[in-house]
């Protein structure tokens, strides 16, 4: 009997996991066949959106290209030493042409509807140019809009003027027989030049020493009603211990390291609008003892 039983038992046991088997058979089966569908649609979902988002593209490929953004204005703004039919060429856009076929290759450029090489050409022909922005207004004009520097003074080089930026960059070069109101600044140290091109000065210091001595010159005045600037013809850097500036090419003051500068540049412009005659000629030195003494060319040394 005891046999027979655990017979029994075995069979039931052996219905029971043939039956479990089956039943999860079954669920792994419908599992995989809603995984299946679930993929399928997604790729359905893929195939649609590449299709449709390729039709975009086409659609805008073909309305970019129509005649009706064919460039017909050039605008120039900011341009002040450049006449627009210059920058224009510079920029070598042509009218009649479509403007997003003209827009730069560089992924900023796209975005940004800018003609890359435009903008590279006007740099590179441009001295005065600082910065140039070209860029297409849909539906049919382009804008070029640049940034030029100022010249700020006047550096003699093998009889020629270059004129330069407060940075140093050059803007142009005047021939001997060409005049210019810019002050100039001597005794930059460098080789040679290139225009457009920041100046390779081995003082590098005395450049900036120049244009700080610009700038608290034009300071100075603003607070003042006798004024200097513009009796400045020239600025000597060349020892930075004895900073020179020349009034009217007859008058030549050492201010010396440019200590108290302000206190230096107000006690100039006094004694030469009052004690120095005019026509007189000479120097007022800083550097001779506590007060500025003036020693005319041909007279004894005064003391202020």
């Amino acid at each position: 009997m005891v046999v027979y039983a655990v017979v029994l038992v075995l069979f039931y046991w052996q219905g029971v996991m043939r039956k479990q088997t089956i039943n999860e058979s079954m669920e792994l089966k419908a599992e995989n066949r809603k995984r299946n569908r679930k993929r399928i649609k997604r790729l359905i979902f893929w195939i649609k959106s590449i299709s449709i988002l390729a039709l975009f593209i086409v659609a805008i490929i073909f309305t970019g290209l129509s005649p009706l953004f064919d460039l017909k204005e050039i605008e120039v703004k900011g341009a002040v030493h450049y006449k627009p039919e210059i920058l224009s060429g510079y920029a070598d856009i042509q009218l009649g042409e479509n403007g997003f076929s003209e827009i730069g290759s560089s992924p900023l450029d796209i975005m940004l509807f800018r003609f890359g090489n435009a903008e590279t050409s006007i740099m590179r022909n441009c001295p005065y140019v600082r910065e140039a922005v070209v860029r297409f207004a849909i539906p049919s004009k382009v804008v070029i809009n640049v940034t030029e520097r100022t010249a700020a003074a006047a550096v003699p080089y093998l009889g020629t003027s270059l004129l330069i930026d407060e940075e140093g960059y050059v803007l142009e070069s005047l021939a001997a027989d060409k005049k210019t109101a810019l002050l100039s600044v001597r005794g930059l140290e460098f080789i040679d030049y290139g225009l457009g091109k920041k100046l390779d000065i081995k003082n590098e210091d005395s450049l900036t020493t120049a244009m700080n001595l610009v700038k608290a010159l034009k300071e100075n005045d603003k607070s003042d009603k006798i004024k200097i600037f513009k009796l400045v013809d020239a600025v000597d850097v060349s020892d930075r211990s004895n900073i020179k500036i020349s009034l009217e090419s007859r008058v030549t003051v050492n201010l010396g390291d440019l200590e108290d500068l302000n206190y230096r540049i107000s006690t100039a412009k006094t004694i030469f609008n009052r004690n120095i005659k005019k026509g007189e000629k000479g120097t007022l030195d800083f550097t001779a003892g506590e007060n500025p003494v003036f020693s005319p060319l041909t007279a004894a040394k005064t003391s202020y």
